[in-house]
């Protein structure tokens, strides 16, 4: 675990994952993968108050991780909106 996610985390700041590894580097080429790397917010456990009382939650149930999509990708209900994907993160800490 990076030290800046446990730090924010710990300072009940909003986090946004993007996974970008299909992006295409300056010659064209991009990552192989086929499946997403590993979501490092899954190693981190918190606690958030539900409608029972506090509860234990991985920081990936409470914090969304995105795709970026490269140009020309074929999506069909796709978007690339890092300004929404931070306000939502916003919104789910009592910022926005």
């Amino acid at each position: 675990m990076s030290f800046e996610i446990e730090e924010s985390i710990h300072s009940d700041m909003g986090l946004v994952g993007v996974y970008i590894h299909k992006l295409q580097d300056q010659n064209g080429a991009s990552s192989r993968l086929i499946f997403d790397p590993p979501n490092p917010l899954d190693n981190q456990e918190l606690t958030v108050n539900g409608l029972f009382g506090p509860r234990k939650v991985t920081a990936s149930d409470h914090y969304q991780t995105h795709k970026w999509m490269p140009k020309g990708a074929l999506t069909i209900f796709h978007e690339n909106d890092l300004g929404a994907w931070v306000e939502e993160a916003a919104r789910r800490t009592g910022r926005a």
